[in-house]
């Protein structure tokens, strides 16, 4: 009965460990994240933050240090670049970036009126305004290592839309974008057609001390298509506010041989126009890598335990089973 016992104590084990590393082993995903908006729910897989979609770290940098340092400027929990998550469903790709920083294009916090070149800038601190950068993306690697990003490396932008200005050490700075094939109103007049851009330049004048936060929004390019999702939330999270902007496209305005079922991976960038933080990641999806597929569903997780319990009670039965002779007696089956 002991051995019985032990058997069955054994292979109890071995399940729990096996489900136990087959939770904590899996990509991360947004429902298991601290600080992460209830928008950002376990359909969204973290982008890797080292820029290696393999072997990469946790894709967050939401943390604010001591004298409100955020990495590599200042300013506290308006100024944090926090996460950025993706998903695809078919040919559509989806990302969704979640910051301190006001990215809704209206002032007060997402509750006033929109930003425009007459009014300040969503956030404004000590008299400057600051204005929210494009998303910056690349389909080939920019660089192995944050900060040291050649800001010409990212080929593609992500527009959100908005009223942008750079930042030119004084209240206002120079206008950023405005392509007249968009609708944005004419060269400099900061604001362009959301979509995606294929990036002819880049602006980045910002704090030059943070010069290493760029790029930090398109200055000339050529619209590729329509963003099919370009929507903002907001989300109290204890004494801290953030924002998300989730925006959606089709992998084939990309113009590269992207189909529904290749794989690829590809980079983000984002940063405001101060520069005082900023976010980068790497992702690989389908063929290329994507290690978000396999992940186990919960009924394959369920399957796993039955199927290992099932080989502890066989194990355990056909031990019993085995005839073992003591004193001239034969004990087997029920004998135990």
């Amino acid at each position: 009965m002991k051995r019985t016992l032990f058997l069955n104590n054994r292979f109890t084990k071995l399940f729990l460990v096996l489900v136990v590393s087959m939770l904590f082993c899996t990509t991360a995903k947004a429902g298991s994240i601290t600080g992460v908006m209830s928008v950002f729910d376990s359909s969204w897989t973290e982008f890797q933050l080292d820029n290696n979609p393999v072997t990469g770290s946790s894709g967050k940098e939401d943390y604010v240090g001591a004298g409100d340092k955020v990495g590599p400027g200042w300013g506290g929990q308006a100024f944090d670049a926090e996460y950025l998550f993706y998903k695809r469903t078919g040919n559509t790709l989806s990302i969704g970036l979640q910051t301190g920083f006001n990215i809704t294009g209206k002032l007060a916090g997402g509750d006033g009126a929109d930003v425009t070149a007459l009014t300040d800038g969503p956030v404004k601190t000590g008299g400057i305004n600051y204005y929210a950068g494009d998303l910056a993306l690349s389909f080939t690697d920019p660089s192995p290592v944050p900060g040291e990003v050649d800001s010409g490396a990212y080929e593609f932008a992500v527009d959100f839309g908005l009223y942008t200005e750079d930042y030119s050490g004084g209240n206002h700075g120079d206008k950023v974008g405005g392509n007249t094939e968009t609708g944005g109103g004419g060269l400099g007049s900061g604001i362009d057609g959301a979509g995606l851009y294929s990036v002819t330049s880049w602006n980045n004048d910002m704090v030059g001390s943070f010069s290493g936060s760029d790029p930090f929004a398109m200055k000339t390019g050529t619209l590729l298509g329509d963003l099919s999702t370009n929507s903002w939330d907001k989300e109290t999270i204890g004494s801290d506010t953030s924002f998300a902007r989730i925006v959606s496209f089709d992998l084939a305005d990309l113009g590269l041989s992207i189909g529904a079922g290749d794989g690829f991976a590809f980079f983000a960038h984002w940063t405001m126009s101060c520069g005082n933080d900023e976010i980068n990641g790497g992702a690989a999806i389908g063929a290329a890598g994507d290690d978000s597929a396999a992940v186990p569903e919960p009924g394959t997780v369920i399957m796993l335990g039955i199927g290992l319990v099932g080989l502890g009670v066989v194990a355990a039965r056909r031990r019993r089973l085995r005839a073992v002779s003591v004193s001239g007696q034969r004990y087997g089956g029920n004998g135990l």
